[in-house]
């Protein structure tokens, strides 16, 4: 029994290397990419869950906090925290794409053969 899970295990790791060579990008790297633009979908469906009644219920009550009433507290800590997740998360997705850019470019490059400037001017 044991075997046959160290086959397998195996076997996952050769077609990810293959898969590797092929995308010329590391599956972790693009696992990684997947869960940021799920995280991206996920975010605004979060903050309406926030918004509905019963969560704005809690906080409307008569209690102040620093001289401001708790449900404004809420409401402007949620829209503060969802901005500054938004703004983190769109610098994580814009290097990543930038990443998958200059990968791609670079295994481009790498395909093509070199040419000396004489071959280039000739068309050979």
């Amino acid at each position: 029994m044991t075997d046959e899970f160290e086959s397998s295990g195996s076997v996952d790791r050769d077609s990810g290397a293959r898969l590797q060579e092929r995308s010329g990008r590391d599956p972790s790297k693009r696992q990684g990419d997947r869960r940021l633009r799920d995280i991206a979908v996920v975010l605004p469906i979060a903050l309406l869950l926030t918004f509905l009644p019963p969560y704005v219920r809690i906080f409307d009550q008569n209690g102040l906090l620093g001289g401001v009433p708790l449900l404004l507290v809420y409401i402007f800590g949620i829209w503060s925290l969802v901005i500054l997740a938004s703004a983190l998360l769109g610098r994580r997705l814009s290097q990543s794409e930038m990443e998958n850019t200059t990968e791609g470019t670079q295994a481009t490059a790498a395909d093509e053969p070199t040419r000396s400037p004489g071959e280039a001017e000739r068309g050979t």
